[in-house]
């Protein structure tokens, strides 16, 4: 019987992770984790492989090229992990993977198609373009296929970051559904990057938005100041929710300005994971958790 559950339960996470990849792209990567938790590196390394081919099959080309890649950062991270690597790092191998499997799936096709490549790539962009130009969201309006084009290298490799972070954040509670405990020596909400990515961020800048006349070095500068971005986000989400841990903020409103963060004030986080480079907030919230304590004590 206990047999029967785990393996429902195992066929359940992957249907749901193929559901999810399929609506978002992203969102799958979490039971995908599971699964892999579950069978082990080759089981999974061939279920993956078995599902890219049943949809390339089933003319779902999209669908299969986004598990083949989901499932290369999974397996890369998780290998990374099981290796004794911390998470961060094992996130960062996983991250990389990816983008060197997608980059080589970009190649092949590239090379396939021929020079017409970035034509198809630029007549589907102006498709996609027109269809959203009906909505009222003006940033859309002001698009091109031309800046959509130059910046799909960032597309990519900010889209693998988020998959990999949202993996994070979602896996845990499914885990605790399947029955299996992770033990992890680091915690989300410590996440920071490595003291260098503030200069690649600062370099980033300066070559995206300053024109030295070197078109090719600007393009450069613009993807990577994009996945910079993504990047501080995300530690500026830790410093958010470390702030929730410290001062004890309550279930609602935790949801309430994660949400707003996330939907509204996106630049407004990535400002402050920037900024945690000189100020160091986690630092400062228990600091000041500890004076406020002392008062309390006090009086």
């Amino acid at each position: 019987m206990a047999t029967y559950t785990s393996t429902f339960k195992t066929v359940l996470m992957l249907l749901w992770s193929v559901l999810l990849t399929s609506l978002t792209g992203i969102l799958g990567v979490a039971p995908l984790k599971v699964v892999r938790r579950q069978l082990g590196a080759i089981p999974f390394w061939l279920l993956a492989i078995g599902l890219s081919v049943l949809f390339w099959g089933l003319k779902l080309p999209v669908l299969a090229l986004a598990i083949l890649i989901l499932s290369v950062l999974v397996a890369s991270q998780v290998q990374s992990e099981e290796l004794g690597f911390g998470l961060f790092a094992s996130t960062l191998m996983g991250v990389g993977s990816a983008t060197l499997a997608a980059g080589g799936l970009v190649w092949v096709w590239t090379s396939k198609v021929g020079p017409t490549w970035a034509t198809i790539f630029k007549d589907s962009i102006t498709a996609q373009l027109a269809q959203l130009g009906q909505s009222e969201l003006t940033f859309i309006k002001s698009l091109t296929a031309e800046d959509v084009f130059t910046q799909l290298p960032s597309m990519l490799v900010g889209a693998i970051v988020i998959a990999a972070a949202l993996g994070h954040i979602l896996e845990k509670p499914l885990l605790r559904w399947v029955g299996l405990k992770l033990q992890r020596n680091q915690k989300l909400v410590n996440f920071r990057l490595h003291e260098s990515f503030v200069w690649i961020f600062i370099a980033s800048l300066l070559f995206g938005f300053v024109d030295m006349g070197y078109p090719t070095l600007k393009l450069i500068g613009v993807n990577a100041l994009n996945v910079a971005v993504i990047c501080y986000f995300f530690q500026g989400m830790a410093i958010l929710c470390k702030y929730f841990d410290v001062f004890k903020v309550g279930v609602f409103w935790r949801a309430l300005f994660v949400f707003l963060f996330a939907t509204q004030l996106f630049l407004v986080l990535s400002a402050i994971g920037f900024a945690d480079y000189w100020v160091d907030f986690r630092v400062y919230f228990n600091k000041r958790a500890a004076e406020l304590k002392k008062r309390r004590s006090v009086r």
